[in-house]
């Protein structure tokens, strides 16, 4: 979903129904061998999809914890993508503090974002490439949305090019 040129091009193509669209969330394994917990997002625009999904998650976070992530990321709501940008002289780890985040925050969702996005731990990572990539799914509904390829992709998208 965050991907817009990608698929303009699956619609320039004509081949956009090869794209086999997930339910919209997010799932994180737990501690424990294949132990999940999932956010799910309903629809309706954003940023409220994603509060109403981390509202609704019950296995990760305390209420307090909701509570007080939703303050931290007040700024990024309101500010967009200038605020992003202002905190690239802070780790994410330095950010979530700065912020009033509680550690489950970190422990529970940053260290699995920071890790997917730049391969290194929130305590080595800029807030801004944390935040952009969080950003993009507080501002655009579907911005965290996922599709998968119905098939090899030699085939069913370099083919048609």
């Amino acid at each position: 979903g965050a991907y817009p040129n990608m698929l303009q091009l699956f619609e320039d193509l004509g081949i956009e129904d090869r794209l086999q669209w997930k339910r919209h969330g997010m799932t994180f394994a737990m501690p424990g061998a294949g132990v999940f917990s999932r956010f799910e997002f309903p629809d309706i625009p954003g940023p409220f999809n994603g509060l109403v999904g981390i509202l609704r998650n019950n296995d990760m976070l305390s209420l307090t914890d909701k509570i007080q992530f939703g303050i931290a990321l007040v700024p990024a709501i309101l500010q967009g993508q200038k605020y992003v940008e202002s905190c690239d002289n802070m780790t994410i780890s330095e950010w979530l503090k700065d912020r009033g985040a509680p550690p489950a925050i970190e422990r529970e969702i940053f260290i699995a974002m920071a890790k997917a996005l730049a391969f290194v731990d929130p305590d080595k990572v800029s807030a801004t490439v944390v935040l952009t990539a969080l950003n993009r799914f507080l501002q655009e509904g579907d911005g965290s949305k996922t599709a998968f390829l119905d098939g090899p992709p030699p085939e069913r998208l370099c083919k048609p090019m």
